[in-house]
């Protein structure tokens, strides 16, 4: 599970810190760090129903951490994109 977890974390920060200088790449690169922080968010709440958690309290310190950081990057990287897209504008 955490093997796993750590995998699609890693994808995910190498896309976040792709740096392009073509701006198209570089938003594509920051969408495909979504859809993998997004995909290691869906891993960590079905570990929990398997589990029977019911919250991310429940969860190990570890866990709690990564589903935090996961949370705050599908929260951000939007964001990010939204700022690259207005310099261009």
């Amino acid at each position: 599970m955490q093997a796993v977890l750590n995998m699609e974390l890693q994808c995910a920060s190498k896309y976040a810190k792709l740096v392009e200088a073509d701006y198209a790449t570089g938003i594509q690169n920051l969408r495909e760090s979504i859809k993998s922080y997004t995909a290691a968010r869906k891993f960590i709440n079905d570990y929990k129903v398997a589990k029977k958690i019911n919250s991310d309290a429940g969860m190990k310190e570890e866990l709690q951490t990564q589903a935090k950081i996961c949370d705050e990057m599908i929260d951000l990287l939007p964001q990010k994109i939204e700022k690259i897209n207005m310099a261009l504008i």
